[in-house]
């Protein structure tokens, strides 16, 4: 009888503590009125220091997430509104930015300059390695993908900046991932990844098209990725859609024509 009591208490104890860890985390970032690296590294080093249950760990990780977004926020604005002042010299201003863009990358917030104004972004990774424990093996790898698409990204301004090969890399690698994701909440998300990589294969993009503007004949690292792609991985669904869209161009000798405009429209129909 007294072992079991012990027992008991010791589970209440334990709940307690979960409880108190998710209650002063809860407070702690609530009241934060000061968004400066002391107080976030005070509050990030009580989330790595706690133990919650999945749906405190949940809000938590959502109240942190806004926290960051109102650190970028307020430290970018600041910075912007240096920029376009003319009582201090660029010099001082670059060295302010360096300074905090060193001190705010340790906490997953990046800036960054977009046609002369600073800005920022955080990374889904560094969400995730915070909460690890308490996410799915879908929900990491998610965090994964979209970290890679951020910092190397396929698409900048309406064209593609990385190889064909690379696309298909992500392709497959995001086709694999949601074979093992269907039940998960994720599933659509991932999804709409693998559906960008399959189009950006399929048809390009505004400044990089999958067919020459004049001749209308298909780019050969477009064609050789598809071809490939089919070749390695035959039992995965892109592979079912390329090899249809491959035996209509067979019949143009892979240039564009009507009825490969209207696949791809159906395809578009279909995916959005």
């Amino acid at each position: 009888m007294k072992k079991t009591f012990t027992i008991i208490l010791s589970i209440l104890l334990l709940a307690s503590c979960i409880n108190n860890d998710y209650k002063e985390t809860q407070k702690l970032i609530s009241e934060a009125d000061n968004f400066d690296i002391k107080t976030l590294s005070k509050i990030t080093s009580k989330i790595s220091d706690s133990k919650y249950s999945k749906d405190e760990a949940l809000e938590i990780r959502n109240l942190y997430v806004q926290y960051l977004n109102d650190i970028g926020s307020q430290i970018s604005d600041s910075i912007n509104t240096l920029i376009f002042s003319t009582d201090i010299d660029n010099y001082k201003i670059e060295e302010i930015t360096e300074r905090k863009r060193l001190e705010l990358q340790k906490y997953g917030i990046v800036l960054y300059n977009i046609e002369g104004e600073l800005s920022y972004y955080i990374l889904p990774y560094y969400i995730t390695s915070l909460f690890i424990d308490y996410l799915s093996p879908c929900e990491i790898e998610l965090s994964i993908v979209q970290q890679k698409e951020i910092e190397d990204p396929v698409i900048i301004d309406a064209g593609i900046v990385v190889p064909c090969s690379e696309i298909a890399n992500r392709l497959h690698n995001t086709e694999m991932i949601l074979q093992e994701c269907t039940d998960s909440t994720c599933f659509q998300e991932l999804h709409e990844f693998q559906q960008m990589y399959l189009m950006l294969l399929i048809f390009g993009i505004d400044n990089t098209p999958a067919f020459d503007w004049n001749t209308h004949e298909m780019d050969m690292d477009f064609k050789n990725e598809i071809i490939n792609y089919i070749n390695e991985y035959p039992e995965l669904p892109s592979s079912k859609i390329f090899s249809e869209y491959i035996e209509i161009l067979k019949k143009t000798n892979f240039k564009e024509s009507k009825e490969s405009r209207k696949f791809i429209e159906k395809l578009t129909k279909t995916f959005y």
